[in-house]
């Protein structure tokens, strides 16, 4: 009778023990998985984030375009308006060198 309760013991034992090495597998492989999880999340997150920036520096861009294209239209406006002052101050400008002119060749 001694004999078949220490078989039952040790059977039992070995099932623990069996059961122990299947929890800590499984264990292990729900850590593992979990760790592959968060790396494919990490991954996709900077993935995102590129996606995100490279939107990010070309609205940039686009901005600093068009306030560099209305900066330069103004210039243009600004340009053609000084050219035009010239141009009508043109004839005016003309008709004063003549004048010192002649007053000096007409004083020697």
């Amino acid at each position: 009778m001694f004999v078949e309760e220490l078989k039952q013991i040790q059977e039992w034992e070995k099932e623990a023990s069996d059961m122990i090495s299947r929890a800590k597998e499984e264990a292990h492989q729900i850590v593992e998985g979990a760790k592959r999880e968060a790396d494919e999340k990490v991954m996709a997150s900077e993935k995102e984030a590129d996606s995100i920036y490279k939107a990010l520096v070309q609205e940039g861009e686009k901005e600093a375009q068009e306030e560099y294209d209305r900066h330069m239209q103004t210039a243009k406006e600004e340009s053609a308006g000084y050219i035009d002052r010239a141009r009508e101050n043109l004839d005016e400008a003309v008709r004063i060198i003549k004048e010192r002119i002649v007053n000096t060749s007409g004083n020697h």
